[in-house]
């Protein structure tokens, strides 16, 4: 499935990615929309898939070492990487959820290509 179309089997489930941009919205608000998919059931020739938006920590990016996006942050492997960011004014360590902060593997020739083009 890709954001303009694709086909799911009869039975079957696609994942649909929904990216938010919460530029210029502050701690707290929410935003509210839905994303309306075709089919060609007969029964549901449009579905109606309701989805929010809640903001509920005003991050101001980081700090220090660690840049923002769209720049790439590269490091040596084994490297201690400290973040430093804002959420304006004291939140507690609950502001992580399970399993964060973490890493993952990127394939560095996809990143290249895609900040030489950008």
């Amino acid at each position: 499935m890709s954001a303009t179309g694709g086909k799911t089997s009869p039975g079957a489930l696609s994942a649909v990615n929904v990216t938010f941009n919460s530029a210029g919205l502050f701690a707290p608000s929410s935003l509210r929309g839905k994303r309306c998919v075709a089919s060609n059931d007969p029964s549901k020739p449009l579905v109606s898939v309701a989805l929010s938006l809640s903001v509920i920590y005003d991050f101001q990016g980081f700090f220090g070492g660690v840049k923002n996006p769209p720049v790439l942050n590269r490091v040596n492997q084994g490297s201690t990487v400290p973040f430093v960011f804002s959420l304006r004014g004291k939140k507690g360590l609950n502001i992580f959820p399970a399993g964060s902060p973490s890493s993952v593997e990127i394939e560095c020739d996809f990143y290249l290509a895609a900040f030489l083009f950008w």
